[in-house]
């Protein structure tokens, strides 16, 4: 039977993963349900007598995850009189240590079994059903601001940061295939659609300088192999894009000067500041914002008090809930994770998912500025579930291209 044979079983178990790490806000259960998927293909991975994949990550990679959560660690060893701050709290050590899960799981999948297509077609599924439904929604019901399935404008905003370039890889990857060229174009028009109808003006700015730092860097780096008008077009492309989103950004606030302003923002990045202040080498405790923000540190005027808030910064969130500790480890990932990011585009250099990655990190980390990405746990997801994908893609095209050579 097709489906007990392993090959079947690993396309499964990816989509499950793939979904799951998207169903975060509609559907609480779905990290979980993923997480069951991927167990039930483990145990049928060893009954099947294969030997356990060895994945193998960039020394980078690898010391970043250690140097980051390290430091969580040790910040939380502060904070043992609390159990919320190492397990079970909203931000907890183990909460943060299980925020990459889809990468790895996604790899230990496709790390042996060409699961590609699968992840792809899964992939742009649930983005037309995003953009679809979202717009649709948008329209039926004369919505002001678009959030699809999820409850948060904001939050499809952010997650349009990793669905649009790794949408533009996809085109890249599969552009001789005129079916999946056009079923993938439509796709990326309706992305950009539904990230303008978010209204998410820190999601669309860090998007646009991303794609066109990205672009910058690619135009440097293959300026011999590239003609002068196709740089010049893609340069100017670029721009226009940082162009279109500046000028979004500014009407959607212009009738509204406490939006213009920040909204909340300046009351909450002051409170987290004291925060630190108060507690500088450990912070007070990765569970301890929330409650701390709604007592001593909520600060007169602010509006998002006692609400379902967040510090809108993701180095606030590090330095205020860990300290020094917590601050020095995030930025020593950051550069962990950069200096990979750098070292990957010179060894892919024609590779689109080496770019799309780049263009995402750098989303991820200018919308940090803003709004917590990284230390989010569904934009966390999402972010490690396109890494593992893209690094799929990689995995593969070598394998062939070493196979060609033989």
């Amino acid at each position: 039977m097709k489906f007990l044979n392993i090959n079947w079983g690993s396309r499964l178990a990816a989509v499950v993963v793939v979904w799951g790490a998207t169903a975060y806000h509609y559907i609480n259960t779905g990290m979980s349900i993923s997480m069951i998927a991927f167990t039930l293909f483990v145990i049928a991975y060893a009954l099947k007598n294969h030997a356990i994949p060895k994945v193998t990550l960039h020394k980078n990679i690898l010391w970043a995850f250690v140097v980051f959560y390290a430091c969580l660690f040790i910040s939380t060893l502060f904070h043992l009189d609390n159990t919320g701050n190492m397990y079970g709290g909203s931000y907890s050590f183990l909460s943060y240590v299980m925020i990459p899960l889809p990468l790895f799981m996604i790899l230990y999948i496709g790390w042996e079994h060409d699961i590609r297509k699968t992840v792809c077609y899964t992939f742009v599924t649930i983005g037309y059903a995003i953009c679809g439904y979202g717009i649709y929604e948008y329209a039926a019901k004369h919505m002001e601001r678009l959030d699809s399935f999820y409850t948060s404008p904001p939050h499809v905003g952010i997650m349009m940061d990793v669905f649009i370039p790794l949408t533009i890889a996809f085109i890249c990857y599969y552009r001789d295939n005129i079916f999946h060229l056009a079923v993938m174009s439509v796709l990326l028009v309706l992305e950009a659609v539904t990230l303008v109808l978010t209204q998410t003006r820190g999601a669309m700015g860090a998007l646009s300088i991303a794609i066109f730092i990205t672009v910058l860097i690619f135009l440097f780096r293959n300026q011999i192999a590239m003609g002068k008008t196709r740089r010049r077009l893609l340069g100017m492309g670029a721009g226009l894009l940082v162009v279109l989103a500046l000028l979004c950004s500014l009407r959607f606030g212009i009738h509204d000067p406490y939006r213009m302003q920040g909204a909340d923002r300046p009351f909450i990045w002051k409170s987290s500041y004291h925060m630190w202040e108060d507690h500088k080498l450990a912070g007070v405790g990765l569970n301890g914002w929330k409650n701390a923000y709604d007592h001593k540190y909520q600060l007169e005027g602010s509006r998002e008090f006692k609400k379902n808030v967040h510090a809108h910064n993701t180095w606030l969130i590090f330095l205020s809930t860990g300290g020094i500790l917590a601050f020095l480890g995030y930025n020593a990932y950051l550069i962990l994770m950069g200096m990979y990011f750098w070292k990957r585009i010179r060894i892919y250099a024609l590779n689109p998912f080496s770019w799309c990655m780049l263009a995402v990190f750098l989303a991820f980390v200018l919308n940090g500025l803003l709004d917590e990405t990284f230390s989010s746990t569904s934009f966390g997801r999402l972010y490690y579930l396109a890494f593992g994908i893209t690094l799929l893609f990689e995995r593969w095209d070598t394998l062939h291209s070493e196979e060609k050579r033989v």
